[in-house]
């Protein structure tokens, strides 16, 4: 069975990771270091900012679920679609929700105009750049005249998946946490290195806000001794990261010209800027028909029906490794008519 439907490395973790795990086995019997200062020294070199400004989290989504008890904010603006649990946490906490719709006609690209005018004063905006589900990006230098033309308002940037993009130091708003006191970043390591069973989240933002979640969320020793080890080696590979980087550079660019112009009176591909792409059905079926062909023929995507705020009429699927994605245009191919 090819998974397409998540949206981690398809290159899969690097193969010195299970060095890494083998030479630290023994490891199991000792604590692990709770102030974590080797962890946070590596992600300071690789995010090109000081380790103060750096909080760890066990996972992206245990920092997302404490945001609202760091930041003081009335009201959650989520830009839809989007990441579900932007909105999830925003309701557990009892917070209003406004949302500000990405339209198609635009190919589901940000209108910074509309987002100035609809937010105000003690709101908190969540972006997801790469956004997830339609593969749009937000540019650097529009996003940051928006934080800093309106500092009584929170942004919380999540930069999952612009890690997979080869200017992801030219896009990243992360040099800025300091500077912009309203600007907050959150990031998973588990996408890009494919490791999402170790639950490792990144939350980079002024020292005062990290020095306040390391203090009152921040559990110690939830970051094992395996974990530890495994990121230290990680985040100082840089050919894997390069490679990875290149790849998705390639790929994504070939499967968006190969689906709409084999395909193109059949679907239409959002042009995508992470490592998944969006696409529009133009036949009369819907992505429940085309997800249910596609698993009888050995292939998993992600039907619009499951992804919030997105019709039946939509679907989304990773990028995989070339030899998988050209199998999967094939069966495309067969089960769109």
């Amino acid at each position: 069975m090819l998974d397409f439907s998540t949206n981690t490395n398809s290159l899969g973790p690097p193969h010195s990771l299970i060095r890494v795990l083998r030479e630290n086995v023994f490891d199991v019997s000792a604590y692990p270091d709770y102030k974590n200062k080797k962890i946070l020294s590596a992600c300071g070199k690789f995010f090109d900012v000081s380790f103060k400004n750096i909080g760890l989290g066990t996972g992206s989504t245990q920092i997302l679920f404490n945001i609202p008890k760091m930041l003081q904010y009335k009201r959650a603006v989520i830009i839809v679609p989007t990441f579900w649990e932007y909105a999830n946490f925003n309701l557990l906490f009892k917070r209003r929700i406004k949302k500000i719709d990405l339209l198609e006609k635009d190919n589901f690209e940000p209108n910074y105009e509309v987002i100035q005018k609809t937010i105000r004063s003690g709101d908190c905006v969540f972006i997801c750049n790469v956004n997830n589900p339609t593969s749009s990006i937000y540019i650097k230098h529009k996003l940051l005249a928006l934080i800093k033309g309106n500092s009584h308002v929170q942004f919380v940037i999540d930069e999952t998946y612009l890690l997979f993009r080869s200017n992801y130091a030219r896009q990243s708003v992360v040099k800025y946490v300091q500077k912009q006191k309203n600007l907050h970043v959150v990031t998973s390591l588990s996408k890009l290195f494919a490791i999402p069973g170790m639950r490792v989240g990144i939350f980079i933002s002024n020292r005062k806000i990290i020095e306040l979640y390391n203090k009152l969320f921040y559990i110690p020793y939830s970051i094992n001794s395996y974990s530890s080890a495994s990121l230290i080696d990680l985040l100082s590979d840089d050919v894997f990261v390069r490679e990875t980087r290149n790849f998705y550079d390639v790929e994504r660019k070939r499967l968006y010209e190969i689906i709409n112009k084999k395909l193109s009176r059949r679907l239409k591909c959002i042009e995508p800027h992470g490592n998944f792409i969006f696409v529009r059905i133009l036949t009369s079926q819907t992505s429940q028909d085309i997800e249910t062909c596609l698993k009888r023929r050995g292939i998993i995507i992600r039907g619009g029906h499951e992804l919030l705020g997105v019709t039946n009429k939509w679907f989304r699927f990773s990028i995989g490794k070339k030899k998988d994605n050209n199998r999967f245009i094939r069966e495309l191919n067969k089960v769109v008519h």
